[in-house]
């Protein structure tokens, strides 16, 4: 092969290729060689664009499967596909990580059980690890105290009663539900994924330690998705004022779920469900703010500028991401559901 000819471009690094390239074998043996082609641009490229590019080459050649599951990995380092997604079906516990993992029912048992999780020696330990001899046995790191620690290995042992592993492989599998991961490409992502969350109800499982249960914004009822964002009573009013500004009759929804059916099926705004979708998100997503900001002192938003944040938001929404929007600031405030 000849030496290679180092050649430097601005704002990159040297770059060595050689000028030419080792192709297939001749009948006798030996090797025929071929000039490359594509050297000149490849040559001109900085470092970074070489290494994209061959990473690019090396990932077609992968195998399907391999390709799948580093993208699942990918996905769920980002934080694009939420772990909770991927399930097993335990066979033998081989693979199921005990505390971590997905296995029974809908939440990791570390979850469900912080205390005991705290306690744990192994906290990466898998199933199999604590089956033996078939029955359950633990490992902690002191004994067990009363109060919430012996009441959450009661909760745990009574979980695992029915739980016995058997010979055979664990299972993943990816559940997904379709209503839940319901997206629309008309709102900010960061609105897309507050309206994944609620509709899974895990903004109230984050870990946060709060001084009461109590809704924050009435302080009459206990705090949940459900009442922050339609039973309470600051809520009942923006929704009201609304309904009244899009012109539309409907009776008090109790959640999420029941509001999105009804703007689905609704033959009054069929034609206009896109409007209405995006004004209702808007308005779960402010009454949310605004609860942050009552929670954790902000300060930041008035309860009276409620409504004109709808109003302008949603139309800031529609009109940069929908090019079939041709309503003026005008007619959105008179009729935000007026048909064009």
């Amino acid at each position: 092969m000849k030496e290679a000819m180092p050649i430097k471009k601005k704002n990159s690094k040297t770059v060595t290729t050689p000028r030419w390239w080792l192709t297939k074998k001749k009948r006798d043996g030996s090797l025929k060689r071929k000039k490359e082609k594509k050297a000149c641009w490849f040559c001109a490229l900085p470092t970074k664009a070489i290494k994209m590019y061959s990473n690019a080459i090396i990932a077609q050649r992968r195998c399907t499967w391999a390709r799948i599951v580093g993208s699942v990995n990918y996905l769920r380092d980002k934080h694009i596909l939420a772990r909770h997604t991927l399930r097993y079906n335990l066979v033998s516990g081989d693979k199921v990580r005990f505390w971590k993992d997905i296995w029974l029912d809908d939440h990791t048992l570390s979850t469900r059980f912080p205390r005991l999780f705290r306690l744990e020696n192994d906290q990466n330990c898998l199933v199999r690890h604590r089956w033996i001899n078939g029955h359950w046995w633990w490992d902690w790191r002191r004994d067990v105290r009363g109060g919430d620690e012996h009441q959450q290995l009661q909760l745990l042992t009574e979980a695992v009663l029915n739980v016995a592993l058997h010979e055979g492989q664990d299972k993943l599998w990816w559940d997904i539900d379709t209503q839940a991961t319901r997206w629309c490409s008309l709102l900010p992502r960061k609105v897309n994924i507050f309206m994944w969350q609620a509709r899974l109800d895990n903004l109230s499982r984050k870990g946060i330690e709060i001084a009461s249960i109590m809704c924050p914004v009435c302080g009459v009822s206990m705090e949940s998705i459900s009442h922050v964002l339609f039973t309470c009573t600051l809520a009942r009013e923006v929704w009201s004022i609304i309904y009244n500004w899009c012109q539309v009759s409907t009776r008090d929804m109790n959640d999420l779920s029941e509001w999105l059916d009804w703007c689905d099926h609704n033959t009054n705004v069929r034609n206009r469900k896109v409007n209405l979708e995006v004004i209702g998100v808007s308005t779960c997503w402010f009454l949310w703010r605004y609860r942050n900001s009552v929670v954790f002192y902000t300060g930041k938003m008035r309860k009276r500028d409620l409504v004109d944040n709808i109003i302008l938001y949603s139309f800031n929404w529609l009109k940069y991401r929908n090019p079939k929007f041709c309503i003026t600031w005008v007619e959105w405030l008179q009729n935000p559901l007026y048909l064009y």
